[in-house]
């Protein structure tokens, strides 16, 4: 049975009612910090998505292929740290946010760090190409 309410008249939860909405409440989001991300390709992600871009616009920014934005942020290609602090950091307008530039350019180390230990190594950058 559908009850319809007067203008004057207000809808009161039931007890049951009552705790889902306190529940509800309480499961707000929590503010995320640099140091939550483990990973630089989720830490990627999440920052691409805070600045509004899609991954094309990214690329475009940066100068990448749009699938190399998907494979760094899906951890099959290996971030230049170099490269992360000279071209990411502007793109996603990070200069003014310390935190999360040092957390980004930490994680593209850690993860070529990784990597070499594994015996992978990233593709040589265009300038390490033209310095060879």
């Amino acid at each position: 049975m559908t009850h319809v309410l007067s203008p004057r008249q207000r809808w009161l939860p039931t007890s049951g009612e009552c705790r889902t909405i306190a529940a509800m409440q309480s499961q707000q989001p929590t503010a995320l910090v640099p140091d939550a991300f483990a990973h630089f390709g989720d830490l990627l992600r999440y920052l691409r998505r805070r600045a509004q871009l899609t991954q094309r616009e990214l690329s475009i920014a940066v100068g990448y292929n749009f699938a190399q934005i998907s494979r760094l942020e899906s951890g099959q290609r290996l971030p230049d740290p170099a490269i992360v602090a000279a071209v990411f950091i502007p793109a996603l307008d990070l200069e003014e946010q310390p935190a999360w530039t040092a957390r980004l350019i930490e994680l593209a180390v850690q993860a070529a760090r990784q990597a070499g230990r594994k015996g992978v190594f990233a593709t040589p950058s265009a300038a390490q190409t033209a310095q060879a």
